[in-house]
């Protein structure tokens, strides 16, 4: 056999090496081609394993290995001369990480079409051990996330200053209904009196006259005692445990919030006002 002389130039040596080297890695994708045909066509009757490491030499695995080479770039530039190996690493991570800048333990930092198989590696266990730790952490919120929450019960400061407060008014509501309920019966025995001359007649006309004035005036404070009942029941203890880093101004919702607010207080000052001087005794209250 008569050896081939290379030639002393080193132009043309680096060109003949490339040349080969693309020849090399063309039939990467080439053997992975026949190999797919071989196994999904079944050609060896359920003897892959044998046909491979047998007729080939080539094992299982790395069978396999030119499969998914082929099947992950033959549609795509990527460069044929990185060998078997370094294809592989590279067709079995994430699209998006072959697309990025990764940091090595050596301190360095490649893209993978600079890496060796080894540093490819390296970069998939990284990649592995962060995904790991991914579900461990959404495995962990979604066991808290259908966990009862634990109910603790927060006691404003002042709660006893607000109890009282609520306490005053529930006594106040009371005290109105008793005298309701004393006036309509002094009025119903009033009318049933018909024994009377002309000017106890006027009285008792003037005197049912003002208790039935009395009478509204309290039905009045009564219905609007409750709804302020109401209020106290339900908006103080929420107030006093809003924290003011509790709420954000997105989207201007404190804004609108603030107006509904002023407008709260404009009709509080507007009941303040029509309400009557205390020092007018109780029998001249006029009913506007």
């Amino acid at each position: 056999m008569n050896e081939i002389t290379l030639s002393n130039n080193l132009n043309v040596i680096t060109a003949e090496i490339n040349s080969y080297k693309q020849i090399a890695g063309q039939s990467i994708f080439e053997i992975g081609k026949r190999l797919k045909h071989v196994k999904e066509n079944d050609l060896v009757h359920g003897q892959w394993q044998k046909y491979c490491e047998e007729t080939l030499d080539i094992s299982r695995v790395y069978a396999n290995r030119y499969i998914t080479v082929y099947e992950e770039f033959k549609n795509s530039n990527v460069n044929t001369s990185f060998g078997l190996n370094k294809l592989f690493q590279i067709a079995t991570l994430p699209q998006e990480e072959r697309e990025k800048e990764h940091n090595l333990s050596s301190g360095k930092t490649k893209t993978v079409d600079e890496m060796t198989s080894r540093e490819l590696e390296e970069v998939k266990r990284q990649l592995k051990a962060e995904r790991k730790e991914r579900e461990r952490l959404e495995a962990e919120n979604e066991e808290l996330s259908n966990q009862e929450p634990e109910r603790i019960e927060v006691v404003p400061d002042d709660y006893d200053y607000i109890k009282g407060n609520f306490e005053s008014a529930i006594n106040l509501r009371n005290r109105y209904k008793e005298q309701l309920e004393e006036m309509r019966k002094e009025l119903n025995e009033s009318s049933n009196d018909v024994h009377l001359d002309d000017s106890e007649y006027e009285s008792l006309k003037l005197k049912e006259e003002n208790l039935r004035r009395k009478i509204n005036s309290y039905e009045k404070l009564y219905d609007m005692q409750s709804d302020l009942e109401l209020i106290l029941k339900t908006m103080q203890p929420k107030i006093h445990s809003l924290r003011t880093d509790d709420i954000r101004n997105e989207y201007g919702i404190i804004d609108e919030f603030d107006s509904t607010l002023n407008e709260v207080i404009k009709v509080c000052k507007e009941l303040k006002n029509r309400l009557p001087d205390k020092n007018i005794i109780e029998g001249e209250i006029v009913n506007d």
